[in-house]
């Protein structure tokens, strides 16, 4: 099969998984009601902070690594498993504060004390499944099996739509039932990764004690950052939270659903692309005609995801069902935040992350605090409005750093390489 070929059959697929995510998405939002939603939105974000917190630097520095050790004629095995030792401890360093972190949002927001320690072991679950699933994803990336990357994806899609449908029935739903639901076909997920990537992590070898040390310095150095990044979700729902706004979680959660329309662009951008761009040689020139193709590419994209998602708000709206159909405004603010973000992480993060550049990685620290501080000053957080704008300018924190480490590891390129 072409590249070209290749490639068209992967974003088709991402297209299939990227519309399942979507209606499994509609199904959470229209079957539970806003406070229930908010508590969802609160677990969810959480499991995903968590996880990127846990893979601070490590995929980054494994995709990079692994990428050297084909070019050699090696084999990524030893360096999963020394990815794979740093990541277990930091899984117990995120463990503790994400748990209370949820518990404290969960009776914050007035959950009872079973759905309160349901989320937090839901948590734990889906933060362990997700840990295994991207070490696997990342392995199969660079062993181009991106086929087995996609009918897996697809398979959990397409479960966890069944299994949030079969809710519906449910008379008195809440939202346990849900966060469960999401663990379980997490742990599905990463079992079905697992097994098609094991062939390519056995050796008899041990991780080199080297080799953990460069993924334990990715970690320190990332992980600031990362943290920060990864809590800008709670951090969201914590400002709405002390402003007495439960509702403007849900909705601003409920409106970002529609950013899964980056998601067949995203997954073949970050397992085609990326590994690629991981691959290619330290060339200032080659570098730089793959980010003009990535901001080409994003640009027009996020163009046409706003003009498209503003004309067509009353359907979307009416998808999620009664109590969003006013928001226009606030869908109009999230769409243009949501395209910021992707773009942050998905274009110009993909450079990054694939040639492993982290330097001034720290300066996520500043941008988010301007963000926290510019929104607490001046912006109504008790509003709809207030709380889609707070939503949206948190991708303005995000991009900047990303930039900033850009600059930094572009320059670092020789100029004779142009």
């Amino acid at each position: 099969m072409t590249q070209r070929r290749r490639v068209g059959v992967f974003a088709s697929l991402s297209l299939v998984t990227q519309l399942l995510a979507m209606v499994a998405g509609i199904i959470v939002v229209r079957g539970l009601d806003k406070p229930d939603y908010a508590l969802y939105a609160i677990a969810f974000a959480a499991i995903s902070g968590a996880n990127a917190i846990v893979s601070a630097g490590i995929s980054s520095t494994l995709l990079a690594r692994g990428g050297r050790s084909l070019r050699d004629g090696g084999t990524v095995a030893r360096a999963a498993k020394a990815a794979h030792w740093v990541r277990r401890r930091s899984l117990l360093l995120a463990s503790v504060p994400t748990v209370a972190l949820v518990s404290a949002m969960f009776i914050a927001n007035g959950a009872d004390p079973f759905s309160t320690i349901v989320a937090g072991i839901a948590t734990l679950v889906a933060i362990w499944s997700a840990l295994s699933a991207d070490l696997s994803r990342i392995v199969l990336q660079l062993h181009n099996r991106l086929a087995a990357i996609q009918w897996i994806m697809v398979t959990s899609a397409t479960l966890r739509v069944v299994m949030f449908a079969a809710l519906l029935l449910v008379p008195e739903r809440t939202s346990s039932e849900y966060v469960i639901t999401f663990a379980a076909v997490g742990v599905v997920d990463a079992f079905m990764l697992h097994k098609a990537s094991r062939q390519f992590k056995k050796s008899p070898e041990k991780a080199d004690p080297a080799e953990k040390h460069e993924f334990i310095v990715s970690f320190r150095r990332s992980i600031i950052a990362v943290s920060l990044l990864a809590i800008g979700d709670q951090v969201v729902n914590v400002l709405l939270t002390l402003a007495g706004n439960t509702d403007g979680i849900a909705e601003v959660t409920a409106l970002s659903r529609f950013s899964i329309a980056f998601v067949a662009l995203n997954t073949t951008i970050f397992n085609i692309a990326a590994p690629a761009l991981a691959r290619l040689p330290n060339s200032r020139g080659e570098i730089r005609q793959g980010t003009l193709r990535m901001i080409s590419v994003y640009g027009g994209f996020s163009l046409a995801y706003v003009t498209l998602g503003t004309i067509c708000a009353p359907l979307l709206l009416w998808l999620l069902g009664p109590g969003y159909e006013d928001l226009t405004t606030e869908l109009t603010i999230v769409l243009a935040g949501s395209a910021i973000a992707n773009f942050a992480m998905g274009g110009i993060g993909a450079v990054n992350h694939a040639r492993g550049w982290l330097r001034w990685s720290w300066t996520y620290a500043l941008f988010y605090a301007l963000w926290i501080g510019g929104n607490y000053l001046f912006n109504d957080l008790s509003t709809s409005v207030g709380a889609a704008i707070l939503r949206a300018s948190l991708a303005v924190a995000m991009l900047a750093p990303q930039v900033v480490r850009y600059v930094a590891g572009y320059r670092s390129i020789p100029r004779n390489t142009d």
